[in-house]
């Protein structure tokens, strides 16, 4: 028999930087389900295996499922006022009384540049019977990547401004 976690969402996409919250008190309706997500960061190393050179351009794309239409006004924002813009991704978020997320297990919090966002909708039939599902998949050209959870918080600078 399988086990039930519905207390747990597997991956969950907060629109702000939480390491600037001092209580990871995060209202679980400014959430969104995080569907799917995809992100390759590399750097060139030399002969001994150290690092070197730039780190490349990365893009990160992910799906998100959408409670209402509006919810997705937030990206399209992003996009047009060619501002970077900070998202955190939780894994394994532990909800409190379907209201809050008080804490989660890994995550981390990436800065960057909304450049693509398409809406889409399904016709899978969800848990309350409905049909249509609003999602948004949304491509970010990376600035920052700082890993959060049980091995501390490690930065990784994508970019950098060399002026």
């Amino acid at each position: 028999m399988a086990i039930t976690l519905s207390n747990h969402l597997k991956a969950t996409l907060y629109p702000a930087n939480i390491l600037t919250e001092e209580i990871c008190r995060i209202p679980l309706d400014k959430c969104f389900t995080i569907l799917h997500f995809n992100y390759a960061c590399s750097r060139e190393r030399n002969k001994s295996g150290f690092p070197q050179g730039n780190t490349t351009t990365t893009f990160l794309e992910f799906t998100i499922r959408l409670l209402q239409p509006d919810d997705g006004r937030y990206f399209y924002q992003l996009m047009q006022q060619n501002e970077p813009g900070d998202f955190t991704f939780m894994f394994n978020a532990d909800i409190q009384k379907r209201q809050f997320v008080t804490g989660y297990e890994d995550g981390m919090v990436v800065c960057g540049y909304v450049v693509d966002v398409e809406d889409d909708y399904s016709t899978t039939p969800v848990a309350d019977g409905s049909t249509e599902q609003m999602m948004i998949h949304v491509k970010l050209l990376v600035a920052n990547i700082t890993y959060i959870g049980m091995n501390g918080n490690r930065s990784i600078i994508i970019s950098r401004d060399n002026q």
